[in-house]
């Protein structure tokens, strides 16, 4: 069973997700934008994210904190959007729902650029926001990185007491170091 289910994933990464063999990369990232993407057996999976939905997620002012060895360091990051969304097929999963296929998870990629601020140093990031799901709920994955510093974790939504809280949980790298960091963005 093991070596079918291999099989499976293998034919599934060969054949890719597409049905439209004339996509073309849409963004420098590389990133494939196609139509609709298919399941191995021609059902879809339409993605319902937007450029529109992730942008207020991401874009902004974040300030957080920098933990390293028991020590928090402020720190500020100042995010824009710099591209065109980008929809291609993630990782496959195995459904069942009355027959067993091969479904291509859509994976919406936003390149964005940031200035990351501790202290008085500031170091300039480039990266994208990743959202491996069909329908934006806020959740993504945060990528941003420069020759001087990296970031790289998790968008979360929040809402408490009626306003909307989001928090970037992340590792950064800066000047050497790395730390444990959480960034909030209150809307």
């Amino acid at each position: 069973m093991r070596s079918f289910l291999a099989s499976l994933l293998v034919v599934a990464s060969l054949t890719g997700c597409s049905s439209d063999p004339s996509s073309s990369s849409s963004s420098s990232s590389g990133a494939q934008s196609s139509g609709t993407p298919t399941t191995s057996s021609g059902g879809t999976a339409a993605p319902k994210v937007t450029r529109e939905m992730v942008r207020p997620a991401i874009e902004g002012t974040w300030t957080g904190t920098l933990v390293k060895d028991g020590v928090s360091t402020p720190a500020t990051l100042v995010v824009k959007v710099r591209d065109t969304l980008a929809t291609q097929c993630g990782g496959g999963t195995l459904s069942d729902d009355g027959a067993l296929q091969i479904l291509c998870i859509p994976t919406a990629s936003l390149g964005i650029e940031a200035e990351l601020s501790i202290g008085e140093e500031r170091r300039p990031l480039l990266g994208a926001i990743e959202v491996p799901q069909t329908k934006f709920t806020g959740w993504g994955i945060v990528s941003l990185s420069s020759p001087q510093a990296s970031i790289r974790g998790t968008l979360d939504p929040r809402t408490e007491a009626g306003a909307h809280q989001g928090s970037i949980h992340a590792s950064v790298g800066f000047a050497g170091d790395s730390y444990d960091a959480t960034f909030t963005n209150a809307r």
